[in-house]
């Protein structure tokens, strides 16, 4: 009935339950709002459907993007935990996809509610996906359940720090001016890092303040 799964998904578990296994009722829920939505609108991109109007939807607070077709719906832990309140053992769905990547007192909440609903639906299939927390508190917790990794994706990344960092110091950051010149600096250093040693890959750059 449980799954838990540690490592990086890409968060294709739900399109999986969706489109190789038939499942025609999937949540996935998400610590925060904007993740929530964000991924309906990537995974309904990748499927090629109407956000909202087809399988993929989502369910947040004041907002209910979906319909009667939606099989695939993303929603936030406090949004699956006030449907408890109106559908006890969670009847609407088949499979639930809990995405935990930080301890949160509502996420301990819901996995708490959601053992004990599980006796009561044997039908119901959890998968518990963490790329950052051991699996083993959630092995404990959850008595029998399945386990395996996804090991991750390791790129080759090289640190550059800016031996100009002074001619910024006298920059105050609280100055909307001046934090402007502060940012128009870094992105010169990222076009001369492009323009001086034409590499391929991507370039991530820390504005620490």
């Amino acid at each position: 009935q449980v799954v838990v799964i540690e490592g990086e998904t890409d968060n294709q578990i739900p399109q999986w339950c969706i489109e190789v296994l038939n499942v025609s009722r999937v949540v996935c829920t998400q610590p925060r709002k904007v993740a929530a939505t964000s991924l309906a609108n990537k995974v309904a991109h990748k499927m090629g459907v109407s956000l909202g109007e087809d399988e993929v939807g989502y369910v947040v607070r004041f907002e209910n993007k979906t319909s009667s077709s939606t099989s695939l719906k993303y929603m936030t832990d406090c949004t699956l935990l006030r449907q408890i309140m109106t559908d006890r053992y969670l009847n609407s769905y088949d499979v639930i996809v809990i995405e935990v990547q930080e301890r949160r007192m509502v996420t301990d909440i819901l996995l708490g509610l959601i053992k004990r609903i599980l006796p009561h639906r044997p039908d119901l299939k959890v998968v518990i996906v963490s790329e950052t927390l051991s699996i083993n508190k959630f092995l404990d917790f959850f008595e029998n359940c399945e386990s395996f990794k996804v090991p991750a994706k390791i790129h080759q990344v090289e640190t550059k720090f800016w031996d100009r960092v002074n001619e910024i110091a006298k920059f105050s950051v609280d100055d909307a001016k001046h934090f402007e010149q502060y940012i128009i600096r870094a992105i010169n250093v990222v076009m001369e890092i492009c323009i001086m040693e034409r590499k391929e890959g991507d370039i991530l750059v820390f504005v620490t303040v």
